[in-house]
């Protein structure tokens, strides 16, 4: 009893009593809208399935090749699978020969008169007679003479099945790879004859095939199988129903806040089941499958209503009323003269001919379609009531999940347990199943009544001239011809014409593509940066450092004068008390700054670090107490108490004083705190820390007690002034750092830094964007690693000796490091402001936030800029940008070398000017000022003055020599690398007869809007040549 109670679970009840008072059209929205927009698609679907279905049924046809001789009386039905890879269709005319034991066919088209185009996934078949039987097939040549228009030249084949009618033997020809000019354009294949097994590639596609096609919900209705009775109208309406059960199934035991947690029943590991789970699963599942199995039964096993007309169409007036009550156009459409003449040259009906197995009378189809009615419509109406018994929030809240889970399970897994099962059935299954269900014997009937054999002479003769007429017509209207493969320098002429193609078609792809590519990444970019930043810098400056007619942050060369602008010019703006009228302002409006904008999130906080105390021997007086320079491993760590006094502490300063904390040392592990790089020196992420109030006079307190009490000293190296504020009109964050420095030479450095930074870039329609192109931006990087394995998987290390290929890889790394980074800082954000919402009182620290922001938006601007170089590579294989590119490869050594000696000669200068001017010119006080400055110099925008106002004799030495040098010599040398280097391309580039890709794409774009003058004649069979090959044969 414990266990049936904790396995049963009641479904959601509805209150019939109640419910229909609950309707209200706003709370039912969203469901009535999702109901109503799933039966628009629903019909959308089937107006234009029904087409599909019409076209199916033609591509089902066994048509005989056009080549079949009256005389031919053994009989064979050929099936060519074309591939499902991009572009694997063609247009071109494909001829084989298949060899037997006893003869071979010598060379027969694959073409039936009527169906040009080979199309990407498609299964087609024909019907091929032959003089003599061909005995046991061994062998296949198959090519095409490459006659296809752009992409339809080439072609790639899976499979060749050839099925002797005579011996009921399946020959199976595995091709498996591209036939095409880049190549081969021809290909000898051995038979695998029935039973034995097929190589693993051939038989995983085809289980992979029938899987999609047949056992795949949704994938079939798109890729219907080559033959079923199972229409793809009747396929979208049994996913329509299984799209309404599995709703009503979901909404009848949807619960999104479990009261409890129940045991599970089953744990292994981190996966576990409960009882409830699994009586929920059970029932979910009793309710859709058995449903849609027997639906999909019925519309599978029951036969077509066989029309008694002796015509396939009916004409009337302007409409025909075909088989089974398909509408067709009128007779001069273009689209129906095809089909009709098709059907004319068909073998099999449009309905599939079954023999074996159970069928249901053709009536079961009306039992069916009313299964489908009472399917929709009754799982729709319970939903309706759920949704109006739930109200608004619940209904949208379960709609949501069950679209989402609809949605994986479509996308992803559904695919990955179709080609697990295509995997597994491949490694058990050796052989690929045959179609059985063709009757064979009516194909070769039909086929023996359209040339007229078996009737009496005045018929036969009648249906053998209407055959000639036929083929006689279809050579004049498709000549086409059984050429061989192309040799020689028609190849070599061909394979040139299909490379340019192959390359103008590639280079706009990647042009748009590398475009789009810019586009997603600079939108990234973007909402992470403002073009209001500037306006919240300026604030800052106007308000706090450079306020109107108070101390000015840079003015500050003392700790009294640090002091003063702390009380008069911060305090003030951070605090404000009175509005412009001089009314107290608000408690709630006192936590912004001057102008109500911007809020403090948290205090303030003052940093110190200083220097260790130490003793000075100076000659004639002695040894006395000096304090050194500040390092970051030899700081001052101590505790202290008020004053600096040495510790214990008394009891009274922790009662009548408000600064007590400002005197214990804390280490940058303590406070979570970064280095900051000065003026002077570096210095490190902790120290002695005053944080201020969030209200203005307790701050006001602690920086007066912090100044009676000498806070600041001789020791005092660096006080930083920190603080972070938030704008919610603009939505940034902006963290504030004011340094002054404090060197031992005395005086003051300062400098300040602001950051306005935005981490929550998902707000709004811009935000809506950017996730958007984050999402592409991730699917861009998967597909980019995937492809990068599979090229190394098949280059090996070749693949890292072109650069364009390492390339991708920098960007790769660039561009995982920047999702990685961009996910540590959200939640180095979510971790601070919960830390702010927990306490308010406490500092607000945004320097981790603000570092791994400014490494995030440097990857972005090195994946801006490579993206904006990549397009080189697209550009590469045109003459001009070739011609560049070759420039600096044929002077790749040369230049490495004269930059090597560049460096060492503009190194050695710096030092120079380092040690002459170093001492009275900041320009030259090190290393990197003195290289910036002298380069600056070689381009033009000398310093000349400063120095020769220092060193008036060294300075004119100096420059002069520094000018000859560099400017002159050195320079002259890189010129004249780049002018020979540049010669000897041109020269190679006049004798490239090759025609460049701009040339060529201005060619096909002037032939869009220019008339052509000449017209090329196709040459083919003779018709006549046709003719008389078919009256020879009679």
């Amino acid at each position: 009893m414990v266990f049936a109670n904790s396995f049963f679970v009641a479904p959601n009840s509805i209150d019939f009593s109640t419910v229909f008072l609950k309707f209200s059209p706003l709370s039912q929205a969203a469901v009535m809208g999702a109901l109503i927009g799933i039966f628009l698609i629903y019909i959308v679907a089937i107006i234009v399935l029904i087409r599909l279905d019409r076209q199916d049924s033609l591509k089902w046809g066994i048509t005989p090749l056009r080549d079949n001789l009256i005389s031919d009386q053994n009989y064979y039905i050929i099936k060519v699978y074309t591939g499902m890879r991009r572009g694997a269709g063609t247009t071109s005319r494909i001829a084989f020969v298949l060899t037997g034991l006893n003869v071979g066919t010598g060379p027969r088209e694959l073409f039936d008169g009527i169906r040009k185009e080979f199309s990407t996934g498609s299964v087609m078949s024909f019907f091929m007679a032959t003089k003599k039987h061909l005995g046991d097939i061994q062998h296949l040549y198959i090519w095409h003479d490459n006659s296809g228009e752009d992409d339809y030249g080439s072609w790639y084949p899976n499979q060749v099945e050839v099925f002797d009618i005579e011996k009921r033997t399946t020959y199976t020809f595995v091709i498996e790879r591209w036939l095409s000019l880049e190549t081969s354009l021809d290909a000898h294949i051995t038979a695998v004859p029935s039973g034995l097994p097929v190589q693993f590639e051939s038989r995983f596609f085809y289980q992979t095939r029938d899987r999609l096609s047949e056992s795949h919900m949704w994938m079939s209705i798109l890729y219907r199988p080559q033959i079923s009775s199972f229409t793809r109208v009747q396929r979208a309406s049994c996913a329509l129903v299984y799209i309404f059960l599995t709703m009503i199934a979901n909404a009848m035991y949807f619960n999104p806040e479990p009261e409890y947690e129940a045991p599970p029943l089953i744990e292994v590991g981190p996966i576990r089941f409960t009882a409830k789970q699994i009586f929920i699963s059970l029932i979910c599942a009793l309710m859709t499958t058995p449903v849609i199995m027997f639906l999909i039964f019925l519309f599978k096993r029951t036969k077509c209503k066989q029309s008694t007309a002796n015509t396939s169409c009916c004409c009337t007036g302007s409409k025909c009323i075909c088989q089974c009550g398909a509408l067709c156009r009128r007779k001069n459409d273009p689209r129906k003269q095809y089909e009709e003449m098709l059907k004319s040259r068909m073998l099999s009906s449009t309905v599939p001919d079954f023999h074996g197995g159970l069928y249901l009378p053709w009536w079961f189809i009306f039992v069916a379609w009313f299964l489908v009615v009472a399917g929709t419509v009754v799982p729709a109406f319970f939903i309706l009531l759920y949704s109006m018994e739930w109200g608004k929030q619940k209904s949208e809240e379960w709609l949501t999940t069950f679209f989402m889970s609809l949605l994986e399970s479509m996308l992803f897994v559904d695919p990955i347990m179709v080609i697990c099962i295509a995997f597994v059935l491949a490694l058990l299954i050796r052989t690929n199943k045959a179609d059985t269900n063709m009757d064979t014997a009516i194909v070769v009937r039909r086929y023996r009544a359209m040339i007229g054999d078996g009737e009496d002479g005045l018929s036969s003769t009648i249906k053998v001239l209407k055959s000639i007429k036929a083929d006689h017509d279809s050579y004049m209207t498709t000549p086409r011809a059984v050429n061989p493969p192309l040799q020689g320098s028609d190849l070599t002429q061909a394979a040139n014409k299909h490379r340019q193609h192959v390359q103008l078609i590639t280079t706009i792809k990647d042009t748009l593509f590398n475009l789009f590519f810019m586009l997603v990444i600079l939108t990234i970019c973007f909402s992470n940066r403002d073009s209001r930043s500037y306006l919240h810098y300026s604030e800052t400056v106007n308000t706090i450092a450079e306020p109107l007619k108070m101390p000015h942050f840079h003015s500050i060369t003392t700790p009294g004068d640090l002091f003063v602008w702390l009380n008069t010019s911060v305090i003030p703006s951070l605090f404000p008390e009175f509005d412009m009228n001089g009314a107290p302002l608000h408690w709630t409006v006192k936590q912004f700054t001057t102008g109500y904008v911007n809020l403090r999130l948290g205090p303030p906080r003052l940093r110190q670090l200083r220097t260790k105390n130490g003793t000075c021997d100076i000659p004639y007086i002695g040894k006395v107490s000096c304090y050194g320079e500040y390092t970051i491993l030899d700081e001052e760590e101590e505790n202290y108490c008020i004053g600096w006094q040495a510790t214990p502490c008394s009891k009274i300063d922790y009662v009548f004083n408000v600064s007590v904390d400002a005197w214990t040392f804390k280490s940058a592990f303590e406070v979570w705190g970064l280095p900051i790089p000065g003026l002077y020196t570096t210095y490190g992420g902790g120290g002695y820390i005053a944080t201020l109030d969030v209200g203005r006079n307790n701050s006001v307190d602690i920086l007066n007690e912090l100044f009676k009490n000498l806070w600041m000293d001789r020791q005092t190296r660096a006080v930083m002034f920190e603080f972070t504020l938030y704008n919610g009109a603009t939505n940034m964050f902006i963290y504030h750092v004011f340094l002054v420095e404090f060197p031992q030479t005395g005086g003051a450095f300062t400098s300040f830094s602001i950051y306005p930074i935005r981490v929550y870039t998902h707000q709004g329609a811009s935000g809506t964007l950017t996730l958007i192109c984050e999402i592409v931006f991730v699917i861009y990087l998967i597909v980019l690693l995937i492809k990068i394995c599979i090229r190394i998987y098949q280059q090996r290390c070749g693949y890292f000796k072109q650069f364009w290929q390492v390339y991708e890889i920098v960007m790769l790394i660039a561009g995982v490091s920047s999702i990685v980074i961009y996910a540590f800082r959200l939640l180095l954000t979510v971790v601070t402001i919960n830390k702010f919402k927990t306490d308010r009182r406490q500092f607000v620290d945004f320097s981790h936030i603000v570092l791994w922001d400014q490494i995030l938006l440097s990857l972005l601007a090195i994946l801006v800029f490579m993206a904006t170089l990549r397009i080189l590579e697209v550009f590469a294989t045109t003459k001009k940008v070739g011609a560049v590119v070759k420039v600096f490869q044929d002077c790749g050594k040369d230049l490495f070398w004269y930059g090597m000696t560049f460096l060492y000669i503009f190194t050695g200068f710096c030092i120079l000017g380092t040690l002459l001017f170093g001492s009275a010119l900041e320009s030259y006080n090190n290393m990197y000022q003195c290289m910036g400055t002298l380069f600056i110099a070689m381009i033009g925008k000398s310093k000349f003055t400063e120095i020769n106002e220092t060193q008036p004799v060294l300075a004119k030495v100096f420059f002069i020599f520094y000018i000859f040098t560099v400017v002159f010599f050195i320079l002259t040398i890189f010129l004249s690398i780049l002018g020979a280097s540049i010669d000897s391309v041109v020269h190679s580039t006049r004798e490239d007869t090759r025609e460049d890709i701009v040339e060529i794409m201005m060619k096909k774009i002037k032939s869009i809007f220019v008339k052509p003058t000449e017209i090329k004649k196709n040459t083919n069979m003779d018709a006549k040549r046709v003719h008389k090959l078919k009256c020879n044969a009679i």
